[in-house]
């Protein structure tokens, strides 16, 4: 890795759902997202059962990728959660998401990926990580997780 030099990049974005706060939270642990991320397959590793918990430990495969997972930090009082992930031969990441009560049925939903490269490849992911493209893969969550509550509701 002689006269690598490794690229990282932190998107945050935000975006409102119209739901009460308890009821989206758990929308972003590993189970939770099953229920609206077309294609979100964990394969749970620690505990085998998918207990959401702190030290939890999964892996998927989405877009001919191998990711592995870590829950680091769990704050269901203050709606945040926090995650490592790792897809070997290209990046190292932290995902949060942090929720807040806007009022008695709307949530503020922010969304912070950082990555940091890990070889040529993961530079050439990071680089194509722009603005324009992280703001479209968040808004893209907004819309799934909305169509799930709009029929979780009737």
């Amino acid at each position: 890795m002689e006269g690598f030099v490794t690229h990282h990049v932190r998107r945050t974005h935000e975006f409102v759902l119209g739901a009460e706060i308890d009821s989206v939270f758990h929308l972003f642990t590993p189970a939770g997202e099953r229920l609206w991320a077309d294609g979100w397959r964990p394969v749970f590793l620690y505990p085998p059962t998918g207990d959401t918990r702190e030290g939890m430990v999964f892996t998927t495969d989405h877009d001919h990728e191998h990711t592995i997972w870590a829950l680091v930090e769990l704050n269901p009082e203050h709606h945040r959660v926090r995650y490592v992930r790792v897809t070997p031969g290209s990046r190292f990441g932290f995902v949060e998401v942090a929720c807040m009560e806007e009022s008695a049925d709307r949530t503020l939903v922010t969304v912070t990926y950082e990555i940091t490269a890990l070889t040529a490849a993961g530079n050439d992911y990071v680089a194509s990580f722009g603005e324009s493209e992280y703001r479209e893969m968040i808004l893209s969550w907004q819309q799934d997780i909305e169509a799930f509550l709009a029929s979780s509701r009737t």
